[in-house]
């Protein structure tokens, strides 16, 4: 479970998070009136989708590049563990 705290330098950390893991939470513990704004903007830098919002947290998830790297296979709708 990875939880990331916003911030601009947080971004390279989401990115490269989202390219091991696939799904991550990002908390923001500053900027929660603009929290929805913030995700959407996360999202489209990173090129990850929203999968939800609850509360402070934004859960994010981008499909790994590499086959062997995947946890979710989204055509299957499955999960390796």
């Amino acid at each position: 479970r990875f939880i990331y705290t916003c911030s601009l330098p947080g971004l390279k950390k989401i990115a490269d998070s989202l390219e091991v893991h696939e799904l991550i939470k990002v908390k923001f513990n500053e900027f929660k009136d603009e929290k929805r704004s913030l995700t959407e903007k996360i999202c489209s830098v990173t090129g990850s989708t929203l999968v939800r919002l609850i509360g402070n947290v934004a859960i994010l998830f981008k499909q790994a590049e590499n086959k062997e790297n995947r946890r979710f296979d989204i055509e299957k709708k499955s999960v390796t563990l």
